[in-house]
């Protein structure tokens, strides 16, 4: 399926999924290499569990929580090209950056200003790709996105043995400085994309006449500055949306009459959103969330709690392999499995899944069972990191999708934040990995029973 799409597809279109695959390779590909260092950057810098929460925390939320910001300035075509150029850049010079880190005290303004930007590069990056990826390609966006999100497979793979292979050479900070150099040939590839297409098609068709714009939109509506008192009631009785400062001062009753009209504006708008035509995107951005702070929490601490259970540096690359196989399969095949099976029904299949494959690995956690859990919770989590955009996507009409990935985005980056941190507190004060990683168990048990409604509650915009 994913063979014979890519072979109808288009030069415009392979471009972003190149782009996609790199970027998600770079992102995870520096969390598995910063779980690698980490036993020896937190012996130079003497950090904790809780400090490394809060490192991990700061990279995925700056990742994921500006998406809404991006996809506006993407959505006025303001900078795209600049905007995808600067988080190239930003991804690599982060990374850089973290190397310089000399001590606890430098750590609170290199390591979070280098986190910060790598993470604000990968979201810059990806937001804007993802947006030009589902204008380029509406038939087959769902296999194009899973095979660029299988980018992650080869971020787990590629990096952590490169990243193993420079740390015994050089040390973390050496290995550090050379992956940042390395993350840079990023910036080529996003020198091929061409944003100004979308534009130019849009162009053509208000040349033509064949733009419409809502009725029940206000941002046609020009008022002028000075508006007498009688034009403001006559436009009062018309229900009309009216700022305050334009009526000048008057009487009590005028004033409460005019907070009215903005409290009835604010309840059209809201009307008029999403949410209100479909309760259950509410459920779904809240699924993200939740995933991601299992999904964040888990990819951040899976190496570090397996050499802290005994198992070699050399063995737990072995880990991030098996991690790396299953992100593979499950992203390309998420995306082409639901053009035949609902993707409500395959992720709540993958949720039960890592429900066992994280119990069963908090019980028993040697080589062998570590290994084997790690491929199942992979293959979930990036199954149903594809599957709740085209969830989101499926359920809503093409133009709100640009503010849902922007919302989902920033729903993911803040669980991934409060999941890193509450995990790597957990870790601190208790002294022990295990216990945290029932905490993720309790939450994969709320995600499949908040994604019961959107199975079996059918969107009335799913038609639009």
């Amino acid at each position: 399926m994913a063979v014979m799409c890519l072979s109808q597809a288009n030069t415009y279109s392979l471009k972003f999924v190149l782009a996609l695959f790199w970027q998600t390779g770079c992102m995870l590909g520096v969390v598995k290499c910063l779980g690698l260092f980490l036993a020896d950057i937190n012996v130079a810098l003497e950090l904790t569990a809780r400090d490394n929460g809060v490192m991990f925390g700061v990279y995925s939320a700056a990742a994921f929580s500006p998406g809404s910001i991006i996809a506006y300035l993407y959505n006025h075509n303001i900078g795209r090209r600049a905007l995808v150029l600067t988080g190239a850049v930003f991804i690599s010079t982060g990374v850089i950056l973290a190397s310089l880190s000399m001590n606890n005290a430098f750590l609170v303004t290199t390591i979070a200003l280098s986190d910060f930007l790598s993470g604000l590069g990968n979201s810059l990056l990806s937001t804007c790709v993802i947006i030009g990826l589902s204008e380029a390609e509406t038939e087959h966006f769902s296999t194009f996105y899973g095979i660029g999100k299988s980018g992650y497979a080869f971020g787990t793979l590629a990096w952590p043995l490169l990243g193993d292979f420079l740390l015994r050479l050089y040390g973390w900070r050496s290995a550090l400085y050379i992956i940042g150099a390395l993350l840079a040939h990023i910036v080529p590839i996003a020198l091929l994309l061409d944003f100004n297409r979308k534009t130019k098609e849009d162009e053509a068709l208000r040349g033509n006449g064949t733009e419409s714009r809502d009725k029940n939109d206000y941002d046609f509506i020009h008022w002028e500055r000075d508006v007498p008192r009688s034009q403001c009631h006559k436009e009062q009785n018309l229900n009309l949306p009216l700022p305050l400062t334009q009526c000048g001062e008057g009487t009590i009753d005028e004033s409460m009459g005019n907070v009215h009209l903005c409290c009835s504006d604010i309840v059209q708008l809201w009307k008029k959103s999403v949410f209100y035509r479909d309760p259950c995107q509410i459920i779904v951005i809240l699924c993200h969330a939740f995933l991601s702070m299992v999904d964040g929490s888990w990819y951040a601490f899976v190496i570090p709690r397996a050499i802290a259970s005994g198992i070699s540096t050399s063995d737990a690359v072995y880990i991030a392999f098996s991690t790396a196989v299953a992100s593979f399969f499950s992203r390309g095949l998420s995306g082409a499995v639901t053009r035949i099976i609902n993707p409500s029904n395959v992720f709540l299949a993958g949720t039960i899944l890592n429900i066992i494959s994280l119990t069963i690995d908090s019980l028993f956690c040697t080589y062998s069972v570590t290994t084997v859990s790690a491929f199942l919770t992979s293959f979930s989590f990036g199954s149903r990191g594809t599957l709740i955009v085209l969830i989101s996507k499926d359920r809503a009409p093409m133009t709100d999708f640009p503010f849902l990935l922007a919302l989902g985005d920033l729903a993911s980056g803040l669980g991934m934040f409060f999941g890193s941190f509450l995990v790597g507190t957990i870790i601190t004060t208790v002294g022990s990995y295990h216990e945290s990683f029932w905490l993720l168990v309790a939450v994969e048990i709320l995600v499949f029973f908040m994604m019961l409604p959107p199975r079996f509650i059918k969107s009335p915009l799913a038609a639009q």
